[in-house]
C-alpha cells in the first residue's frame, strides 16, 4: 500500500477486506444471539458494534478511497486505534475500557491457570 500500490490491484487483496469484515459481523451478531446479549441492553457492546461499523469505514478509506498517503496513513491509525477500543471493551465490559481497573480482569485468568491437569 505505501510502497507498492499496484498490489491494491490484485484480486485476492480486494476480496479479502470484505470476507473479514463480513465474518466479524456475522460472529458479532451471532454472538449477540447466541448469548441474548442485546446492544440496547448492555451498553458496551452498543458501542462495540458502533466502533466496529467505524472500523470498517476507516479500513475502506485507509485501503481505497483516501486519495493521498497522509490520508492514508490517518484512516489506518484511526482503523488501529478503532480495534483497539473494540478489544478493550470486549475484554472489560464496558464502553470506556481506559476507566476499568484492569487488575480486576487478571483475577479470572489466575484462577484458571491454578488448575493442574492430572
Amino acid at each position: 500500500m505505501w510502497f507498492c500500490p499496484e498490489r491494491l490491484n490484485i484480486k485476492w487483496v480486494k476480496i479479502i477486506p470484505h470476507i473479514i469484515d463480513t465474518v466479524l459481523l456475522t460472529s458479532g451478531i451471532t454472538l449477540i444471539l447466541l448469548t441474548h446479549q442485546y446492544p440496547h441492553q448492555q451498553p458496551w457492546l452498543m458501542s462495540k458494534l458502533i466502533v466496529l461499523l467505524a472500523y470498517i469505514g476507516f479500513g475502506a478509506m485507509a485501503l481505497r478511497r483516501a486519495r493521498t498517503k497522509p490520508l492514508r496513513l490517518i484512516f489506518l491509525m484511526l482503523a488501529i486505534t478503532a480495534f483497539t477500543y473494540i478489544a478493550s471493551a470486549a475484554l472489560t465490559r464496558d464502553p470506556r475500557p481506559w476507566t476499568t481497573n484492569y487488575s480486576s480482569i487478571a483475577a479470572p485468568i489466575t484462577a484458571i491457570s491454578s488448575y493442574s491437569l492430572r
